[in-house]
């Protein structure tokens, strides 16, 4: 699976993949790398071709880091992506133009990777916050947070344009959006009884979580589950699926204000398809029912692998704290780096982010999880 993401981040993406980087430039670095740039290709296109090339083009070559990139040869078609599609928009704007030979365009290409070396993006003004993809029906399945390009950055999910304004105008139109009061909480752990380990694991830590309440070890109804959600902050599921089977999907789109939901079982990120359908799945009906957040996983997992992700992601984002210490809960399935007091909490994207690698299978277990929504912290 790592090598298949490679292979989407280094071909589909290509050139193209600085997209996901910062585009903050201060406008007289670009027209300073735009004239570099032109120095090179001045032999293969005159001024006024030049002139037809946006600075949007500009940008993205200009974002290409050949010095943190695995080898030259990488550098240069990431390079060569971005130079022939300046080329072909040429072309498109003047019908008189020709490409140039493939030789004299890779050796102004290989002058451009040495100008970036030399550079090494120096137009790069700030790192990315926050980075929400709607992928269409037909690319949901991919776990595009966990493309190299992707896997260290913060990034949720939306299915539409539409759901994403309206969720943002409802959270006060900031990306990270309100804070969650951890003072109220409810839990479903192992509700079928065969996820021993599960319940061991995290038994004890949420019944002793002041405020929270919840059922470990015996199903739920489905009133139970509804009562839990509506005056709680927030939901957590640890058991097989989305919990489809202790609560009806129309059942849940009736809520108005779902509180933010995790939902750690196999397969609760999955859709569902229907010929020309749009596709439909639990996570879908979170929110739906007004969730500004959801955790789920694309495919099935293992138990074991994903209570450690799942410590680990609870520990980085807080969740996890001894009130009368004030410390991490330190657990025998994760080890905890030590955080500066002065960092800024991370925001629940940050601590997926940061989690993935403690897991052994970090692709087939580790980029199973996913969140849609909107990223936010604990109060």
């Amino acid at each position: 699976l790592k090598t298949v993401l490679e292979d989407i981040d280094h071909y589909w993406f290509g050139g193209f993949r600085t997209l996901f980087e910062s585009s903050n430039f201060q406008e007289t670095k670009v027209i300073d790398f735009r004239r570099e740039v032109y120095k090179i290709m001045n032999q293969l296109i005159s001024e006024t071709e030049y002139s037809e090339i946006d600075d949007t083009l500009i940008e993205l070559l200009s974002l290409q880091d050949p010095t943190v990139q695995e080898n030259k040869t990488l550098s240069f078609k990431l390079a060569k992506d971005i130079i022939m599609h300046m080329l072909y928009c040429i072309q498109s704007k003047v019908p008189s133009f020709k490409i140039p030979i493939s030789s004299e365009i890779d050796d102004k290409v290989e002058k451009i990777v040495e100008l970036l070396e030399r550079r090494s993006t120096i137009l790069k003004e700030s790192e990315t916050s926050h980075i929400v993809l709607i992928p269409t029906n037909q690319c949901n399945s991919i776990p595009w947070e966990s493309t190299p390009i992707l896997r260290d950055k913060s990034v949720t999910r939306m299915p539409s344009i539409q759901m994403l304004t309206n969720l943002l105008s409802n959270n006060n139109n900031s990306p990270e959006g309100k804070q969650i009061d951890t003072s109220k909480g409810y839990y479903v752990i192992n509700p079928a009884g065969d996820l021993k380990r599960t319940e061991e694991n995290f038994k004890t830590i949420f019944e002793d979580m002041h405020g929270w309440n919840g059922i470990v070890g015996d199903k739920p109804t489905e009133t139970d589950i509804i009562q839990g959600i509506s005056n709680s902050n927030l939901y957590i599921y640890a058991g097989h699926g989305g919990g489809e089977q202790y609560i009806k999907s129309k059942s849940i789109k009736k809520l108005e204000n779902c509180c933010p939901t995790i939902l750690l079982g196999c397969s609760s990120g999955a859709l569902k398809y229907e010929g020309v359908f749009e596709p439909y799945g639990t996570v879908y009906n979170y929110l739906l029912g007004g969730s500004p957040m959801v955790l789920a996983n694309l495919w099935d997992v293992t138990d074991k692998d994903i209570d450690k992700f799942t410590i680990s992601m609870f520990q980085k984002w807080e969740l996890f704290v001894d009130y009368d210490s004030l410390k991490s809960f330190s657990l025998s399935t994760c080890n905890d780096d030590s955080t500066d007091d002065n960092e800024l909490p991370l925001n629940l994207s940050e601590a997926i982010r940061d989690s993935r690698d403690t897991c052994t299978l970090k692709y087939l277990n580790g980029a199973a999880p996913i969140l849609y929504g909107i990223p936010m912290t604990l109060k």
